[in-house]
């Protein structure tokens, strides 16, 4: 598989990811829902890691992911607020909806580069991608808005 593919095909990962995201910001649980996405990114970065040939470790993964995701204190809000009966329900579901796909996105894109410029999970550092993940995740609120109309 060349590059281009190789990408195309990263991508494609990404989106499907995006869609079961979407899907999992609308459990009802409280927290429920947080670590169902948290699996979801998890499982993404290891088909992306399977992708590159880039050696996949569950607890690396996972501790990369939190590392560059930072703060998930507006998400866990958003899964909180589900708690307020039906306006709190609906508000809570669509938001974390969005929020979880962008982040997705956003951790997608991030390893996307990291690996497509030969980097691995043991040297991935996610001060250096700080920006990047913000930028990206910006762009995967829309790109999230449009998935979720579909």
């Amino acid at each position: 598989m060349d590059k281009e593919q190789q990408h195309a095909q990263a991508q494609s990962i990404i989106r499907s990811q995006m869609y079961w995201c979407l899907g999992a910001g609308l459990i009802p649980l409280p927290l429920l829902d947080l670590t169902t996405v948290t699996m979801l990114q998890m499982d993404m970065l290891r088909q992306l890691c399977q992708l590159y040939g880039v050696s996949y470790d569950e607890a690396q993964g996972k501790a990369r992911i939190i590392a560059l995701a930072g703060g998930t204190l507006p998400r866990i809000a958003a899964s909180l607020v589900k708690v307020i009966p039906f306006v709190g329900t609906i508000a809570g579901a669509v938001s974390e909806s969005v929020l979880s796909a962008a982040s997705a996105y956003a951790i997608g894109q991030v390893f996307t580069r990291h690996f497509e410029a030969g980097g691995t999970l043991q040297n991935f550092s996610a001060l250096q991608f700080r920006e990047i993940y913000a930028e990206m995740l910006e762009i995967g609120k829309s790109v999230a808005k449009k998935l979720a109309k579909k």
